[in-house]
């Protein structure tokens, strides 16, 4: 058994996404011009995208672990 043999394919989508999301937003927005802002915007992304993607993309009826990754990614891009 491999260590990583729990972990579902949807969640690692959504670490992805939400990384990337994360990083785009915080260097799209100038007012985030400190270390201290951009580690909080990136950590507030994952949140977000962790504990929303999940029910905005039941509402709209999406399952497929790209899909879900998505929606993450757009909520951690756009959280604030």
């Amino acid at each position: 058994m491999n260590l990583y043999d729990h972990i579902s394919e949807k969640f690692i989508w959504l670490i992805g996404a939400s990384a990337c999301g994360s990083v785009i937003g915080v260097l799209t927005n100038e007012k985030y011009n400190t270390t201290t802002k951009r580690v909080i915007y990136i950590f507030g992304g994952f949140c977000s995208a962790f504990f929303l993607a999940g029910p905005v993309a039941k509402y709209f009826n999406l399952t497929g672990p790209g899909e879900i990754a998505a929606v993450g990614f757009a909520v951690s891009i756009f959280w604030q």
